[in-house]
Order: C-alpha cells, then sequence, then structure tokens
C-alpha cells in the first residue's frame, strides 16, 4: 500500500498569507491613531487604536490617559466634539484633550 500525500492547494496558501498580511497591517495601522472619549470611571480618557471591539472581548484599543475632565463637566457641544471617537494624530488628541483641561474648548 502507497500511503498518498495530500497536498494544500497554492491558492489556499496565497489566501491565508495575504489575510495574514493584512490582518498584521491593520494592527500595525491601528497603533498609530488616537480618539478620545469618555473613559468607565467617567472621565475624558485619551485612547490609542480604533474604538472597536471585537467578539470576547477583545478591545482594538488601550488607554493612553485619563484626564481629571469628568462627563458631567462638559457642555453638549464638548460631549459631542469629545465622544464623536475621531481618529486623530497623537499630537491632535493630546492638543484636544489639554484645550478641555485648561477650559479653552469651545463652549
Amino acid at each position: 500500500e502507497r500511503k498518498r500525500r495530500r497536498r494544500i492547494p497554492g491558492g489556499l496558501i496565497a489566501a491565508v498569507i495575504a489575510l495574514a498580511i493584512v490582518l498584521s497591517a491593520g494592527f500595525i495601522a491601528s497603533r498609530a491613531v488616537y480618539f478620545v472619549g469618555v473613559g468607565t470611571d467617567g472621565f475624558v480618557t485619551l485612547y490609542r487604536g480604533v474604538p472597536w471591539e471585537l467578539p470576547f472581548g477583545l478591545d482594538l484599543y488601550e488607554e493612553v490617559y485619563s484626564s481629571g475632565v469628568s462627563d458631567a463637566q462638559l457642555t453638549e457641544r464638548q460631549r459631542a466634539t469629545i465622544t464623536d471617537h475621531g481618529l486623530r494624530s497623537r499630537e491632535d488628541a493630546d492638543d484636544l484633550v489639554r484645550q478641555l483641561e485648561l477650559g479653552r474648548l469651545r463652549s
């Protein structure tokens, strides 16, 4: 009896490699963006990553800085700006939180 070897189709291998490249690139890109939101403690928080959560509790973001400004202190306009979860550069996100902390963010 001869053993039969199973061959894995080249297209399947190429598809798996392409998927791994896309997922890796997406992960790396998500580490380069920031957003501002309100943390579970109710304070304005700076996050790195994208504001998405995957199944099984996997977050695509991490907390970088929690300010001393609570959600309750925000005007409706400030709250809309803070909770829009727009993706920003680190400098832009830092500036937004700094302006809020200094009371310079337009009401």
